[in-house]
Protein backbone atom coordinates (compact mmCIF):
# COMPACT_ATOMS: atom_id res chain seq x y z
CA UNK A 1 0.00 0.00 0.00
CA UNK A 2 1.18 3.59 -0.69
CA UNK A 3 3.57 4.53 2.31
CA UNK A 4 2.77 8.36 1.65
CA UNK A 5 0.50 9.62 4.14
CA UNK A 6 -1.71 12.01 1.69
CA UNK A 7 -5.27 12.52 1.85
CA UNK A 8 -7.87 13.82 -0.57
CA UNK A 9 -8.06 16.59 1.98
CA UNK A 10 -4.47 17.51 1.99
CA UNK A 11 -4.39 18.29 -2.10
CA UNK A 12 -8.83 19.71 -1.91
CA UNK A 13 -9.73 16.52 -3.75
CA UNK A 14 -12.92 15.35 -4.23
CA UNK A 15 -12.30 11.75 -3.73
CA UNK A 16 -11.55 9.83 -0.45
CA UNK A 17 -9.21 7.69 -1.62
CA UNK A 18 -5.85 8.91 -0.87
CA UNK A 19 -3.50 10.46 -3.44
CA UNK A 20 0.11 11.38 -3.56
CA UNK A 21 0.90 14.18 -5.64
CA UNK A 22 3.19 14.14 -9.02
CA UNK A 23 3.93 16.43 -11.20
CA UNK A 24 3.35 16.96 -14.98
CA UNK A 25 3.92 19.24 -17.97
CA UNK A 26 1.48 21.40 -18.97
CA UNK A 27 2.79 23.66 -22.08
CA UNK A 28 6.07 25.26 -20.36
CA UNK A 29 5.25 25.02 -16.72
CA UNK A 30 5.54 22.24 -14.22
CA UNK A 31 1.41 21.81 -12.54
CA UNK A 32 1.24 19.41 -9.08
CA UNK A 33 -1.71 16.99 -9.37
CA UNK A 34 -2.89 13.80 -7.33
CA UNK A 35 -2.53 10.55 -8.55
CA UNK A 36 -4.96 7.91 -6.97
CA UNK A 37 -3.45 4.73 -4.80
CA UNK A 38 -4.79 1.95 -6.54
CA UNK A 39 -3.97 -0.77 -3.72
CA UNK A 40 -6.14 1.39 -1.82
CA UNK A 41 -8.74 1.20 -4.28
CA UNK A 42 -8.31 -2.37 -4.77
CA UNK A 43 -8.14 -3.11 -0.95
CA UNK A 44 -11.49 -1.39 0.03
CA UNK A 45 -13.96 -1.89 -3.37
CA UNK A 46 -12.37 -5.67 -4.12
CA UNK A 47 -15.69 -6.33 -6.25
CA UNK A 48 -16.16 -3.00 -8.78
CA UNK A 49 -12.05 -2.22 -8.81
CA UNK A 50 -9.00 -4.50 -9.60
CA UNK A 51 -5.57 -4.01 -10.81
CA UNK A 52 -2.40 -6.22 -11.97
CA UNK A 53 -0.08 -7.73 -9.38
CA UNK A 54 2.12 -5.75 -7.60
CA UNK A 55 5.06 -7.69 -9.18
CA UNK A 56 3.71 -6.97 -12.56
CA UNK A 57 4.00 -3.01 -11.76
CA UNK A 58 7.20 -2.95 -9.95
CA UNK A 59 8.69 -4.35 -13.68
CA UNK A 60 7.40 -2.21 -15.86
CA UNK A 61 10.19 -2.03 -18.33
CA UNK A 62 10.89 1.54 -19.86
CA UNK A 63 8.75 1.58 -23.22
CA UNK A 64 5.55 0.07 -21.81
CA UNK A 65 2.39 1.94 -20.84
CA UNK A 66 0.75 2.29 -18.10
CA UNK A 67 -2.17 3.56 -16.82
CA UNK A 68 -2.80 6.16 -13.91
CA UNK A 69 -5.34 7.82 -12.63
CA UNK A 70 -5.48 11.79 -11.62
CA UNK A 71 -7.06 14.14 -9.70
CA UNK A 72 -5.96 17.32 -11.45
CA UNK A 73 -6.73 19.55 -8.23
CA UNK A 74 -9.02 21.79 -10.75
CA UNK A 75 -12.73 22.93 -9.88
CA UNK A 76 -15.04 21.45 -11.91
CA UNK A 77 -12.75 19.15 -13.97
CA UNK A 78 -13.28 15.57 -13.19
CA UNK A 79 -10.60 12.82 -11.96
CA UNK A 80 -9.31 10.92 -15.20
CA UNK A 81 -7.72 7.71 -16.21
CA UNK A 82 -4.86 7.68 -19.00
CA UNK A 83 -1.72 6.09 -20.20
CA UNK A 84 1.54 7.15 -20.11
CA UNK A 85 4.38 5.42 -21.54
CA UNK A 86 7.27 4.81 -18.98
CA UNK A 87 10.76 6.69 -20.25
CA UNK A 88 12.30 6.16 -16.95
CA UNK A 89 12.74 4.48 -13.60
CA UNK A 90 13.95 5.99 -10.32
CA UNK A 91 14.29 4.54 -6.60
CA UNK A 92 13.54 7.36 -4.03
CA UNK A 93 15.36 8.55 -1.10
CA UNK A 94 12.65 6.28 1.27
CA UNK A 95 13.92 3.13 -1.18
CA UNK A 96 10.38 2.99 -3.61
CA UNK A 97 10.63 2.31 -7.08
CA UNK A 98 9.29 5.29 -9.26
CA UNK A 99 8.49 5.40 -12.93
CA UNK A 100 8.65 8.42 -15.20
CA UNK A 101 6.90 8.59 -18.18
CA UNK A 102 5.35 11.05 -21.39
CA UNK A 103 1.60 11.36 -21.55
CA UNK A 104 -0.28 8.89 -24.60
CA UNK A 105 -3.41 10.28 -24.47
CA UNK A 106 -4.56 13.99 -24.70
CA UNK A 107 -6.40 14.53 -21.41
CA UNK A 108 -8.74 17.48 -20.21
CA UNK A 109 -5.70 19.47 -18.85
CA UNK A 110 -2.69 17.91 -20.45
CA UNK A 111 -1.44 17.48 -24.03
CA UNK A 112 0.15 13.82 -25.93
CA UNK A 113 3.84 13.92 -25.31
CA UNK A 114 3.88 15.74 -21.99
CA UNK A 115 6.29 14.47 -19.19
CA UNK A 116 5.05 13.51 -15.75
CA UNK A 117 6.49 12.00 -12.84
CA UNK A 118 7.51 10.53 -10.25
CA UNK A 119 4.56 7.54 -10.62
CA UNK A 120 4.93 5.00 -7.88
CA UNK A 121 3.86 0.98 -7.91
CA UNK A 122 0.54 1.86 -5.75
CA UNK A 123 -0.13 4.57 -8.84
CA UNK A 124 -0.34 2.01 -11.48
CA UNK A 125 -4.45 0.74 -12.38
CA UNK A 126 -2.80 -1.11 -15.48
CA UNK A 127 -0.20 -1.64 -18.24
CA UNK A 128 -0.63 -2.86 -21.64
CA UNK A 129 2.00 -5.39 -21.92
CA UNK A 130 0.47 -6.60 -24.96
CA UNK A 131 0.96 -3.46 -27.00
CA UNK A 132 4.29 -3.12 -26.29
CA UNK A 133 5.70 -7.31 -27.03
CA UNK A 134 3.43 -6.51 -30.23
CA UNK A 135 5.96 -3.43 -31.06
CA UNK A 136 9.01 -5.19 -29.55
CA UNK A 137 8.00 -8.45 -31.86
CA UNK A 138 7.81 -5.59 -34.79
CA UNK A 139 10.99 -3.60 -34.22
CA UNK A 140 12.74 -7.13 -34.02
CA UNK A 141 11.18 -8.06 -37.39
CA UNK A 142 11.63 -4.92 -39.02
CA UNK A 143 15.78 -5.19 -37.81
CA UNK A 144 15.92 -8.88 -39.52
CA UNK A 145 14.41 -7.59 -42.43
CA UNK A 146 16.75 -4.83 -42.85
CA UNK A 147 20.00 -6.86 -41.77
CA UNK A 148 18.63 -9.50 -44.82
CA UNK A 149 19.00 -6.51 -47.42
Amino acid sequence: MCNCKHTAVDYKLESEAPFNSTLIEVGSEWMEIGLQDVEYMEENFPDTFSIPEKGIRESIPVGMMAKVIVDWGIEDVPNERFWFEVTSTQVDDVGNLAYFGVLRNNTIVAPWGAMMGPIYVWNICDVDAEEYFNRIRLDVHVIGVNRSN
